[in-house]
């Protein structure tokens, strides 16, 4: 494994058996300012030979991305290697990490109706894996009176934006009918 060093994801490899990561220090591009787009810019050349010596030292056979800015350091290095690249797209609409990714990756998995990938001749489609559990889900029935009824908002990835601006505007609506919100 390649990452960033972020605690979550040093926690997820070690608590899961498997050795340490290698650590990449990646900086975003998106959202960054001016001196932050800079100083990623600037640290792209020197992750990219710390790619390359990783992949010196353990001859990997296949490079799998799977989209954000971590991702784009460890397979852009790959290609350069000759090491062949695959990527994996959970989204609909494929980020900017996995969108350039795809110009370089022998095999692109993708969910059903993927888009924004720029080679899509190499996608295979294959679903989301789902924890069995979410399909023992009782089934819903409307509240009854006097019963509360909450509603969860979760939302993450490209459609995030338009789902908590459009939250914000059904505030007022939700406090009139008496629904709880919880908004994350």
């Amino acid at each position: 494994f390649i990452g960033i060093g972020r605690p979550l994801e040093t926690h997820i490899i070690s608590e899961a058996g498997f050795p340490p990561q290698y650590v990449i220090p990646a900086l975003p591009m998106i959202g960054t300012g001016i001196r932050g787009k800079l100083q990623a810019l600037c640290s792209i050349p020197i992750n990219l030979m710390r790619a390359r010596r990783f992949y010196r030292n353990y001859q990997p056979d296949l490079v799998m991305g799977f989209g954000g800015f971590p991702s784009f350091i460890p397979v852009f290095a790959a290609a350069l290697s000759g090491i062949p690249v695959a990527i994996q797209e959970q989204n609909v609409k494929a980020g900017l990490a996995n969108r350039f990714a795809s110009l370089i990756s022998k095999r692109i998995f993708a969910v059903q109706g993927s888009y924004g990938l720029f080679f899509k001749k190499h996608i295979r489609t294959l679903p989301n894996p789902v924890r069995q559990v979410f399909g023992r889900v009782r089934k819903w029935r409307a509240p009854q009176a006097g019963e509360k009824f909450t509603i969860l908002v979760v939302g993450g990835s490209q459609g995030a934006q338009a789902l908590n601006k459009a939250i914000v505007e059904l505030v007022e609506f939700f406090k009139q009918h008496d629904i709880a919100l919880i908004h994350q």
